[in-house]
């Protein structure tokens, strides 16, 4: 369900993305996330605080799945960042901390590969960019094998909490950007 319609998505952000000026889409979705993420962490931490388990999620309907996962991918092909409109539809549709991460790890591994294809395509890479890039691999790496570890270790409730505060930070970088 997920792939095909953030790849939509995606390649119609590709072809948009030349085309788009000026920071209103920008700022609107940044305003979303921000909603999106502090509802989402008000919700949890009350739960917390009461000491209750979350109920099951009511299931997202076709229309509003295709919603959040065609405008991630179009935003993930305007802005390169879709992120948080996928993570909102996963959040409520895949409530296993295991396979939310397997799931958004391979969805956003073949969506960056596109996205890194038509970057060299039209010459928004070049030599200097892959020289930095090269640069931040072992970083990454690192922050490969940190999440790993600390997946592990942390409870279902505490990495819902966790997603929420990132896409928090999201929503105010960019609202600040």
């Amino acid at each position: 369900i997920m792939l095909p319609q953030t790849l939509v998505g995606l390649i119609v952000g590709i072809v948009l993305a030349p085309h788009i000026h000026g920071n209103n889409l920008k700022l609107i979705f940044g305003i979303y996330v921000l909603y999106f993420a502090v509802f989402g962490l008000s919700k949890e931490l009350i739960l917390t605080l009461r000491n209750k388990e979350r109920k099951p999620e009511e299931k997202i309907g076709t229309l509003m799945s295709s919603f959040f996962l065609l405008s991630g991918g179009v935003l993930q092909g305007i802005y390169s960042t879709g992120g948080p409109m996928v993570v909102s539809y996963a959040s409520k549709a895949i409530p296993d901390k295991h396979q939310f991460r397997s799931t958004l790890s391979i969805l956003w591994t073949i969506l960056n590969s596109i996205m890194l294809i038509s970057f060299v395509a039209t010459d928004r890479i070049d030599g200097n960019s892959l020289v930095k890039t090269a640069w931040l691999l072992p970083v990454v790496f690192l922050g490969v094998a940190a999440g790993d570890a600390l997946h592990k270790r942390v409870s279902q409730r505490a990495f819902r909490i966790l997603v929420f505060i990132i896409l928090t930070i999201s929503g105010l970088a960019l609202l600040w950007s």
